[in-house]
């Protein structure tokens, strides 16, 4: 029935006045021939070419079919509207059973509708699937609101998904198994209990204000998202950089599975398997918008658009760590192993619960004016008679090539690659369009036949050749036998020995120096690790801009749906184009 409603609604459109259409040309009301709007083929010719299996939700419709049906629908609202400022809506009545006989009686629509009524909507979907199909059936249910009551037709709903409550529910539960493999290591902080270190930090004068910024979460839940993100975001929610392809930072999503695995506390074969919108997507902590605090700038580079989130639908399901969790990998043993574990607490992804414990990290620069960011101050080895006691160890001669092995010769200089396009505001199918464009320029297609040229030259030929003989000469080959000799010597080993334990040393001496800092003071058994940049946020589950409370941008304002998809859901929007932020006043 939604699809038969669709058809009729798009056939309906096509009757207003213009040039004959030979379909219904011959249609007369009160005696009088009607002239229909020329745009009635348009829309007619959309109509036969729609694919069953898009109505019928069985195909995950593009950017495409969004593009298509939603000019269809303004096509629609216009001839409308063209009809009633001419006082003519007493034809929509009329024609009503003429344009559903029409549609009727069509060979190829007959075949769509009975194709698409004879197929179920799936029970199962994968990342952004359903969203994008309940955004098609909404656009569907416009087309219903614009016909008149004669062709209104009940419309079966596409079936609840069930995967988002369920992947929340997971979130919440990944969290509390979190908290307590936190908990279970929280002595590694020098303290047995975060009550025990509250009371501590609320005793050290330094630290009492920012502590009450922390603790009360007079906070920002921040994520930044480039602006032509804004076409996506109300229709799918945000997206990890698994199921969206692209990243602001490091594209490679085993390496995270990895890490997220580690700084989980699971086994890597296990998480690789969790649902990919389970796993976090990434955000950071800022300033309220009336802060004196000026923003941290380290987490800029993600994008122009920042969405701040509502605490109450996010922090149960939210970790941090002191600065990218990435440099947070450097607390593993050994990240690409099966059961890799941190081996200090900064190695986890830290529970929100926990989150006074970033106090210290965040000190140096937040006594500066800036928030937040953690910093890592280098103790002063300068006077340290422990440190000034160790001598670095001194890497014995490294063997050189004997005098008449060849330098490896130097190849010629490749033609410099075209600059490409910067990326379509309008996502994939734009973006494929631009790159297929790129490959098909003038400028691509001369380096291509330059590379090829390149490729052929006599001089590309002849490095190849010489460098093949370099590598086979017997000098180059006596150079790689002492050189591996020298790897095994007594002197390398011991050198690489001593190196070793020249860095424990300093670890050491680094880890005690630092402590100093509370010597004497209510954080003295405090173990403060090094940290460095924001403090990132890690959201588990879906978040969508039903979770937003405050859309900020800091270049274009907001616009046309994106803008009223923010304002139906109640959205505050600030101009971030200067500091501090101020509630937008609506204008450019």
């Amino acid at each position: 029935m939604r699809a038969l409603l669709f058809l009729i609604t798009l056939s309906f459109s096509s009757v207003v006045q213009a040039a004959p259409v030979p379909a219904f040309c011959d249609l007369k009301m009160r005696g009088k021939p009607i002239q229909l709007d020329a745009r009635i083929d348009e829309v007619f010719d959309f109509v036969r070419s729609l694919d069953p299996e898009l109505i019928s939700f069985e195909r995950i419709p593009t950017w495409k079919d969004f593009d298509e049906i939603e000019k269809n629908l303004e096509k629609l609202k216009a001839l409308k509207k063209d009809l009633t400022e001419r006082g003519e809506l007493e034809q929509v009545t009329f024609m009503a059973k003429e344009v559903a006989t029409e549609v009727k009686d069509d060979a190829k629509i007959k075949a769509i509708l009975t194709q698409a009524k004879a197929s179920p909507p799936p029970s199962t979907y994968l990342p952004t699937q359903y969203e994008l199909s309940r955004l098609y059936e909404k656009l569907l249910y416009s087309f219903n609101k614009e016909l008149p009551s004669e062709l209104r037709l009940p419309i079966k709903r596409l079936p609840y998904d069930q995967r988002h409550d369920q992947l929340l529910t997971q979130a919440y539960s990944l969290l509390k198994n979190q908290e307590l493999r936190f908990n279970a290591q929280f002595s590694n902080t020098g303290f047995k209990s975060l009550v025990q270190y509250k009371n501590a930090i609320n005793q050290f004068k330094e630290t009492k204000n920012l502590y009450k910024l922390i603790d009360e979460e007079k906070v920002e839940f921040a994520m930044n998202r480039p602006e032509n993100a804004r076409w996506w975001v109300h229709r799918v929610g945000f997206q990890n950089q698994r199921t969206s392809g692209t990243s602001g930072g490091t594209m490679d999503p085993d390496f995270r599975d990895h890490i997220e695995a580690a700084l989980t506390g699971n086994n890597y074969s296990t998480y690789s398997k969790f649902d990919n919108e389970l796993k976090p997507q990434y955000g950071y902590l800022k300033p309220v918008g009336s802060s004196t605090l000026k923003q941290s700038e380290s987490a800029s580079s993600y994008g122009d658009d920042t969405y701040i989130f509502k605490k109450s639908r996010v922090r149960d399901r939210l970790t941090w760590t002191s600065g990218d969790s990435f440099g947070t990998a450097d607390f593993l043993e050994d990240v690409h192993n099966e059961t890799a574990l941190p081996k200090a607490w900064k190695g986890y992804f830290i529970p929100w619960a926990d989150r006074d414990l970033m106090v210290v990290d965040l000190l140096p620069k937040y006594k500066e004016g800036t928030g937040f960011s953690a910093d890592y101050e280098s103790p002063d080895f300068s006077a340290d008679p422990e440190f000034l006691k160790l001598t670095q160890p001194v890497q014995p001669t490294y063997p050189v090539p004997p005098p008449e092995a060849p330098l490896p010769p130097i190849g010629p200089i490749a033609p410099p690659y075209p600059e490409y396009p910067a990326k379509a505001k309008d996502p994939e199918a734009e973006w494929k369009r631009l790159a297929d464009v790129y490959t098909k320029s003038a400028e691509y297609l001369k380096y291509e036949k330059d590379l090829e040229a390149f490729d052929t030259s006599e001089a590309y030929l002849k490095y190849l050749s010489d460098f093949d003989l370099y590598i086979k000469s017997d000098a180059y080959h006596a150079y790689t036998v002492e050189t591996d000799k020298y790897t095994k010597t007594p002197e390398y080993l011991k050198y690489m020995e001593d190196s070793e334990k020249y860095s424990a040393e300093v670890a050491k001496i680094t880890e005690r120096l630092a402590a100093q800092k509370f010597k004497g003071t209510p954080l003295e058994n405090f173990t403060r690790l090094r940290a460095n940049g924001y403090i990132e946020l890690q959201y588990f589950g879906p978040v969508t801009l039903d979770d937003v409370e405050i859309f900020e941008f800091k270049k274009t304002p907001p616009s046309g749906e994106f803008l009223n998809e923010l304002k139906k859901r109640g959205i505050l929007i600030r101009d971030g184009r200067k500091t501090p932020a101020t509630l937008w006043n609506g204008k450019n």
